[in-house]
C-alpha cells in the first residue's frame, strides 16, 4: 500500500505536456501564397503483356519482362488557396529501363533461342494535385493528396519504329 501511495504522489506532480503550446517552427510558412521545391523518387517500369490468339505457326513462344530501378525528378510548385487547401503542379522527368526477353522456336533446328530487347524510357510528366490540410497542431499537420497525372513517353515512337524495322528485317531474312 505504501508503494502505491508513493507512486501516486510522484506522478501527481508531473504535468501533461501533450496540450502545452510549443513554439512553432516557421509559423509564417503556412501563409505564403506560393512555395517551390523539388522531389526525387525511385521507380520501376513494367509492361502489361496480353497474350494474343496464336496459331501453331507462331515462332514466339514466351515473353518475359526484366525490370530495372529508375528515378524521377520533379519541380514542386505549391499554390495556397486557403488555410486548408493547396494546389500543386509537379512537372518533371521519369527515367527507367526494362528488357523484353522472348523465346523464339527455330522450326528448322527444333531449338529455342532467347532474345532480348532493351527499352529505355524517358517520360515527361505533369501531375496536378489537390492537397487538403488539417489544422496545424504545434509543428505537425496531417494532409491528404489526390490528383491526376499526364505522362508522355518521349522515345515511344522511336522504339515502335525500331521494333517494326527489326521485324521487317527478320521477315526478309527468312
Amino acid at each position: 500500500m505504501r508503494k502505491i501511495i508513493v507512486f501516486i504522489l510522484l506522478f501527481s506532480f508531473i504535468e501533461g505536456f501533450a496540450q502545452i503550446k510549443k513554439p512553432e517552427n516557421s509559423p509564417l510558412y503556412d501563409y505564403d501564397a506560393i512555395h517551390f521545391g523539388f522531389s526525387v523518387g525511385l521507380n520501376t517500369m513494367d509492361f502489361g503483356i496480353k497474350p494474343a490468339y496464336s496459331t501453331s505457326s507462331d515462332s514466339v513462344k514466351s515473353v518475359d519482362v526484366k525490370r530495372y530501378p529508375g528515378f524521377n525528378l520533379n519541380i514542386i510548385s505549391n499554390f495556397r488557396i486557403n488555410d486548408y487547401l493547396d494546389i500543386r503542379f509537379l512537372p518533371g522527368l521519369v527515367f527507367g529501363q526494362r528488357d523484353l526477353i522472348y523465346s523464339i522456336e527455330d522450326t528448322t533446328q527444333s531449338d529455342t533461342e532467347n532474345r532480348t530487347i532493351s527499352i529505355e524510357s524517358i517520360l515527361v510528366e505533369a501531375p496536378l494535385v489537390i492537397k487538403y490540410k488539417a489544422h496545424r497542431l504545434n509543428n505537425h499537420r496531417h494532409y491528404i493528396i489526390g490528383g491526376i497525372n499526364y505522362r508522355f513517353d518521349m522515345d515511344g515512337k522511336e522504339i515502335s519504329a525500331d521494333l517494326k524495322r527489326k521485324d521487317r528485317l527478320r521477315k526478309l531474312n527468312k
